[in-house]
């Protein structure tokens, strides 16, 4: 009889080693620390998979900068923005694409799923217009990563040919 349970059972078994649909955006995550953890960027990365960025991110909409869950950006410290202190804690990161330029929104709203319909602009912590620029090389998979060049830290952020930069001062460490 056990025999026979087994038998059944094998292919089911067997089946469930099989992934279905891997994610086409997958989850990353960039870190930002000096002598200490600063920032941690968690993302899901669109692909674009032979399509043109301005047919995937359209001008002048908010974007949810990434794929998914709109991306969490978590500070273990305050830094400061544009001349804004933004203190420690939890945040969403929103883009509004335009033809030169790109704002970016920190959001206090932590809770939110899914695309921009969930964005709500009453919950804007702090708003910063940055030039867009155009790179030579295209980024299949849209990308977040952290760097300190000269001491100055920067969030690099890029798709396709498109590259924007936040610089940022780490207060307090």
């Amino acid at each position: 009889m056990q025999k026979i349970i087994l038998f059944l059972l094998l292919p089911a078994l067997l089946q469930s080693q099989n992934f279905t649909e891997l994610d086409v955006s997958p989850m990353d995550k960039t870190h930002f620390s000096r002598q200490e953890q600063v920032a941690t960027i968690t993302y899901s990365r669109p692909q674009l998979k032979g399509r043109a960025l301005k047919n995937i991110i359209k001008l002048n909409e908010i974007w949810r900068t990434g794929a998914n869950e709109a991306n969490e950006l978590v500070l273990y410290h305050d830094i400061e923005i544009n001349n804004i202190i933004v203190p420690k804690g939890v945040y969403k990161i929103f883009t509004l694409p335009e033809e030169k330029e790109i704002t970016f929104i920190l959001s206090l709203s932590t809770k939110i799923f899914g695309g921009s319909r969930a964005y709500n602009s009453e919950m804007d912590f702090l708003r910063y217009k940055v030039p867009k620029r155009q790179a030579k090389e295209s980024l299949e998979a849209f990308s977040i990563v952290f760097s300190n060049k000269d001491d100055k830290p920067i969030i690099h952020f890029g798709w396709e040919y498109m590259r924007f930069d936040i610089p940022f001062k780490i207060l307090n460490l």
